[in-house]
């Protein structure tokens, strides 16, 4: 039994992960900056619901718009595991894959 398609998902698994986490992580605190004048922290931590759902609502909408960026890396990580191909070809995979997601996503 091969176990590289395996294991190839499970990193590329990985790598999508992390590269969602990071990127929310930054768009937060892009928020706190950009908002320099409304402390988010201390209203959070006095217990201010309004504050919470809104941050939240401004962090999940941007989880849904990474989510589309992050899909076509994982693609191309996890073709590049499987079938080894020059960089050149691996541009145009993820054009391709990006290509497909924005068809997928027009259809539903």
């Amino acid at each position: 039994m091969d176990v590289s398609p395996f294991v190839a998902g499970l990193i590329a698994y990985a790598v999508s992960v992390l590269a969602a986490v990071l990127l929310v992580f930054v768009t937060y605190r892009l928020n706190t900056l950009l908002t320099s004048r409304i402390d988010e922290e201390r209203l959070l931590l006095s217990g201010n619901r309004s504050v919470a759902i809104g941050l939240g609502s401004i962090l999940f909408s941007q989880a849904i718009l990474m989510r589309h960026a992050v899909f076509p890396t994982m693609v191309v990580i996890r073709d590049l595991f499987l079938r080894p191909v020059s960089w050149s070809a691996a541009v145009s995979l993820r054009s391709i894959a990006s290509d497909e997601r924005r068809r997928t996503v027009a259809t539903t």
